[in-house]
């Protein structure tokens, strides 16, 4: 399976150089924009909703290495909600039934 990556960026039409500036990847239900911020010139941001983040700094003006990173950094944090979401499981099933009191 392949993730989707695709320059969604807004350009004005007097812009004469037209780089990118947000890209979305779509790995498969979860989308994620890798894009840049007018309060964060000199680097790369991170956004996911699903996820719950919000202009994490990438640290890194490169676009290559700011889709690398963003990679690696929505991997861990899919590793960390996996680990909550089984917790969670394994106490719902191992919890009797559950009365109005919550006891």
């Amino acid at each position: 399976m392949k993730i989707k990556i695709c320059d969604i960026s807004i350009h004005s039409q007097r812009d004469t150089e037209r780089k990118p500036n947000i890209i979305e990847i779509d790995s498969g239900g979860i989308k994620f924009k890798v894009h840049r911020h007018i309060y964060y010139p000199d680097t790369w941001l991170l956004s996911c909703r699903r996820m719950g983040i919000e202009h994490e700094n990438l640290k890194t003006y490169d676009l290559p290495e700011a889709l690398e990173k963003a990679k690696m950094f929505i991997l861990s944090a899919i590793e960390d909600e996996i680990a909550v979401l089984k917790q969670a499981k394994e106490m719902l099933e191992e919890s009797g039934q559950v009365d109005e009191d919550g006891e």
